[in-house]
């Protein structure tokens, strides 16, 4: 790992580390969604293998009609689930950083290369 003085402060040292991208606020609606959709998955492989059983007795359309409403409702949350953990997931991503320890100033890491030569 390569360190180097920071310019901003002169006093600390600037290393590669991983922050969020988002805000605090941004991160915690992140996990709120990843764990959401974790039991929205969790409700809608519950409710798609409970409508498996076979139709019996009298109203056997009935019951058919309830089961493909059943299988359709759990399709129905499965994708909005995995949609809302595709969202939390982006909002809890980290990215790779220069930072320094004393001042906290952040460079993009891809500007590593370039701060390094102009030392």
């Amino acid at each position: 790992m390569n360190t180097t003085i920071c310019k901003m402060c002169n006093k600390g040292t600037i290393a590669n580390t991983k922050v969020y991208r988002m805000s605090t606020v941004g991160v915690v609606i992140g996990y709120i969604f990843l764990g959401l959709s974790l039991l929205g998955l969790l409700l809608a492989l519950i409710s798609f293998v409970g409508s498996l059983k076979p139709a019996q007795g009298n109203f056997q359309a009935v019951q058919e009609f309830q089961r493909d409403m059943a299988r359709l409702g759990a399709l129905f949350i499965g994708f909005v689930s995995f949609v809302g953990g595709g969202v939390g997931w982006l909002l809890i991503r980290k990215k790779s950083v220069l930072k320094c320890n004393q001042c906290g100033v952040e460079v993009p890491a891809s500007l590593s290369r370039v701060h390094d030569e102009s030392t």
